[in-house]
Protein backbone atom coordinates (compact mmCIF):
# COMPACT_ATOMS: atom_id res chain seq x y z
CA UNK A 1 0.00 0.00 0.00
CA UNK A 2 1.01 3.32 -0.39
CA UNK A 3 -0.01 7.14 0.52
CA UNK A 4 1.12 10.22 -0.48
CA UNK A 5 -0.17 13.76 -0.04
CA UNK A 6 -0.68 16.56 -2.55
CA UNK A 7 -1.69 20.48 -1.90
CA UNK A 8 -1.72 22.53 -4.61
CA UNK A 9 -2.80 26.26 -4.86
CA UNK A 10 -5.00 26.57 -8.07
CA UNK A 11 -5.96 30.30 -9.29
CA UNK A 12 -9.38 28.96 -9.92
CA UNK A 13 -12.54 28.86 -7.61
CA UNK A 14 -13.47 25.51 -5.96
CA UNK A 15 -16.74 25.30 -7.37
CA UNK A 16 -15.53 25.73 -10.78
CA UNK A 17 -12.76 22.72 -10.63
CA UNK A 18 -15.26 20.51 -8.70
CA UNK A 19 -17.86 21.69 -11.54
CA UNK A 20 -15.16 20.09 -13.82
CA UNK A 21 -13.61 17.66 -12.51
CA UNK A 22 -16.99 15.83 -12.62
CA UNK A 23 -17.33 16.19 -16.02
CA UNK A 24 -16.03 12.87 -16.77
CA UNK A 25 -16.48 13.19 -20.64
CA UNK A 26 -13.65 15.76 -20.63
CA UNK A 27 -11.07 14.03 -18.02
CA UNK A 28 -8.86 11.94 -21.39
CA UNK A 29 -8.09 15.56 -22.02
CA UNK A 30 -6.98 16.69 -18.96
CA UNK A 31 -5.34 12.85 -18.06
CA UNK A 32 -2.76 11.57 -20.09
CA UNK A 33 -3.04 7.61 -19.02
CA UNK A 34 -6.74 7.87 -19.07
CA UNK A 35 -8.26 6.62 -22.51
CA UNK A 36 -11.71 6.20 -21.78
CA UNK A 37 -14.48 7.26 -19.32
CA UNK A 38 -17.59 6.31 -18.91
CA UNK A 39 -20.29 6.85 -16.77
CA UNK A 40 -22.33 3.68 -15.73
CA UNK A 41 -24.58 4.88 -13.14
CA UNK A 42 -25.53 8.11 -11.72
CA UNK A 43 -27.26 8.74 -8.57
CA UNK A 44 -27.73 12.47 -6.63
CA UNK A 45 -24.12 13.15 -5.97
CA UNK A 46 -22.49 9.63 -6.70
CA UNK A 47 -21.55 7.73 -10.16
CA UNK A 48 -20.07 5.00 -10.95
CA UNK A 49 -17.48 5.08 -13.89
CA UNK A 50 -15.56 2.68 -15.42
CA UNK A 51 -12.16 3.51 -16.84
CA UNK A 52 -9.51 2.24 -19.70
CA UNK A 53 -5.91 3.32 -18.64
CA UNK A 54 -2.77 2.64 -20.62
CA UNK A 55 0.40 3.27 -19.33
CA UNK A 56 4.13 2.80 -20.50
CA UNK A 57 7.13 1.14 -18.55
CA UNK A 58 9.63 -0.06 -20.69
CA UNK A 59 8.42 -0.55 -23.61
CA UNK A 60 5.97 -2.68 -22.48
CA UNK A 61 2.45 -1.09 -22.87
CA UNK A 62 -0.52 -1.91 -20.09
CA UNK A 63 -4.05 -1.22 -20.68
CA UNK A 64 -6.31 -1.86 -17.35
CA UNK A 65 -10.05 -1.39 -16.69
CA UNK A 66 -11.23 -0.05 -13.55
CA UNK A 67 -14.71 0.87 -11.95
CA UNK A 68 -14.72 3.54 -9.22
CA UNK A 69 -17.52 5.14 -7.15
CA UNK A 70 -16.83 8.86 -6.79
CA UNK A 71 -19.00 10.97 -4.43
CA UNK A 72 -19.15 14.64 -4.35
CA UNK A 73 -20.12 16.72 -1.06
CA UNK A 74 -19.99 20.39 -1.12
CA UNK A 75 -15.95 20.83 -1.10
CA UNK A 76 -15.07 16.97 -1.86
CA UNK A 77 -14.58 14.62 -4.20
CA UNK A 78 -14.07 10.64 -2.76
CA UNK A 79 -13.38 8.25 -5.15
CA UNK A 80 -13.09 4.48 -4.50
CA UNK A 81 -12.00 2.09 -6.82
CA UNK A 82 -13.82 -1.16 -6.55
CA UNK A 83 -12.41 -3.08 -9.42
CA UNK A 84 -9.48 -3.66 -11.21
CA UNK A 85 -5.70 -3.87 -10.19
CA UNK A 86 -6.19 -0.40 -8.33
CA UNK A 87 -9.22 -2.26 -6.58
CA UNK A 88 -9.81 -1.24 -2.93
CA UNK A 89 -7.52 2.45 -3.40
CA UNK A 90 -8.82 5.69 -2.38
CA UNK A 91 -8.59 9.35 -3.14
CA UNK A 92 -10.29 12.24 -1.44
CA UNK A 93 -9.81 15.60 -2.84
CA UNK A 94 -10.65 18.64 -1.11
CA UNK A 95 -10.98 22.20 -2.47
CA UNK A 96 -10.70 25.06 0.03
CA UNK A 97 -11.74 28.56 -1.12
CA UNK A 98 -8.50 30.97 -0.92
CA UNK A 99 -7.93 34.95 -1.82
CA UNK A 100 -6.10 33.71 -4.76
CA UNK A 101 -8.27 30.88 -5.90
CA UNK A 102 -8.01 27.45 -4.23
CA UNK A 103 -6.34 25.26 -2.13
CA UNK A 104 -6.17 21.87 -2.86
CA UNK A 105 -5.51 18.77 -1.04
CA UNK A 106 -5.55 15.41 -1.95
CA UNK A 107 -5.37 12.75 0.25
CA UNK A 108 -5.17 9.11 -1.18
CA UNK A 109 -4.33 5.48 -0.27
CA UNK A 110 -3.26 3.06 -3.47
CA UNK A 111 -3.61 -0.73 -3.07
CA UNK A 112 -1.79 -2.32 -5.90
CA UNK A 113 -2.62 -5.75 -7.00
CA UNK A 114 -0.21 -8.39 -6.97
CA UNK A 115 0.70 -8.81 -10.78
CA UNK A 116 1.50 -4.64 -10.99
CA UNK A 117 2.67 -4.62 -7.24
CA UNK A 118 6.33 -4.69 -8.77
CA UNK A 119 5.27 -1.49 -10.17
CA UNK A 120 3.85 0.18 -7.54
CA UNK A 121 6.70 2.97 -7.06
CA UNK A 122 6.31 4.36 -10.27
CA UNK A 123 2.32 3.99 -10.38
CA UNK A 124 2.06 6.10 -7.07
CA UNK A 125 4.64 8.49 -8.81
CA UNK A 126 3.09 8.57 -12.01
CA UNK A 127 -0.55 9.52 -10.32
CA UNK A 128 0.94 12.27 -8.11
CA UNK A 129 2.50 13.65 -10.82
CA UNK A 130 -0.93 13.31 -13.10
CA UNK A 131 -2.87 14.71 -10.58
CA UNK A 132 -1.11 18.01 -10.35
CA UNK A 133 -1.28 18.37 -14.14
CA UNK A 134 -4.62 17.58 -14.09
CA UNK A 135 -5.83 20.34 -11.63
CA UNK A 136 -3.33 22.77 -13.78
CA UNK A 137 -5.23 21.75 -16.93
CA UNK A 138 -8.76 22.19 -15.28
CA UNK A 139 -7.61 25.07 -14.46
CA UNK A 140 -6.50 26.00 -17.96
CA UNK A 141 -10.02 25.14 -19.42
CA UNK A 142 -11.97 27.09 -16.94
CA UNK A 143 -9.84 30.35 -17.84
CA UNK A 144 -10.79 29.81 -21.42
CA UNK A 145 -14.38 29.13 -20.64
CA UNK A 146 -14.38 32.49 -18.42
CA UNK A 147 -12.65 34.60 -21.16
Amino acid sequence: MSKFHITANIPSPPEELIKMATQFDKMPGFFQYLKDIKVLEEKENEFRTEETITFTYHKLTHTISQQTITKLSANQLEAKIISGPLKNSQLTTTYEKTDQGSKVIIDAELKVGLKYRFLSPIITKRIKMASIAVLYKMHTAISEIST
